[in-house]
């Protein structure tokens, strides 16, 4: 019976050292496996930040485009037309009464070659006037006609006191398409 139970534990520490070397065989190339899936794991996570990243970029830059596209038409439609710019004096002429400033005389605008690009010819329309009104009113009336709804700069000004207020010769400036 002593046979038997040595052979008994013949057999379980032969089958426990078998068992270990098939585990020392197949565990490294498991382990390998391993560091191998984690490689590729820390390769597709930097792959999808890095894509994250860029559609991030993407959206940021399409946003700033369609801004700057809203911003060139705002700006396109403060360029006077060569057809409208004959209607500017009577535009100017109104803001002068808004804002309390007499228009004595205005010299009809004429044309100067500014520059020509892809997307057309454009113009200066110098346009001259004479102005009386107080000295604030024609400050609000200079305001005004700079921040108006088409490119238009008080290019000279000349300021003389009067009597029953200030009298300004102004060249104003405007930019025309056409």
């Amino acid at each position: 019976m002593q046979k038997t139970k040595l052979s008994r534990k013949i057999i379980f520490c032969l089958a426990f050292y078998l068992g270990l070397a098939v585990a020392g065989a197949v565990l490294p190339l498991q382990i390998k496996a391993l560091f191998k899936l984690k490689g590729q794991t820390a390769e597709l996570d930097r792959k999808v930040k890095a894509a994250e990243q860029e559609f991030s970029q993407q959206t940021l830059l399409s946003k700033n485009n369609t801004m700057i596209k809203a911003q060139i038409n705002r700006l396109e439609q403060k360029i006077i037309s060569l057809q409208d710019s004959s209607t500017l004096s009577i535009q100017i002429s109104q803001i002068a009464r808004e804002s309390g400033v007499e228009v004595l005389e205005t010299a009809p605008g004429k044309t100067q070659g500014y520059k020509e690009t892809a997307d057309g010819k454009f113009q200066r329309v110098i346009i001259r006037l004479k102005a009386k009104g107080q000295y604030h009113a024609l400050g609000r009336f200079f305001n005004r006609l700079e921040s108006y709804d088409y490119f238009l700069e008080v290019k000279e000004l000349v300021l003389r006191s009067g009597l029953d207020g200030h009298i300004a010769d102004v060249t104003l400036e405007a930019l025309a398409k056409g």
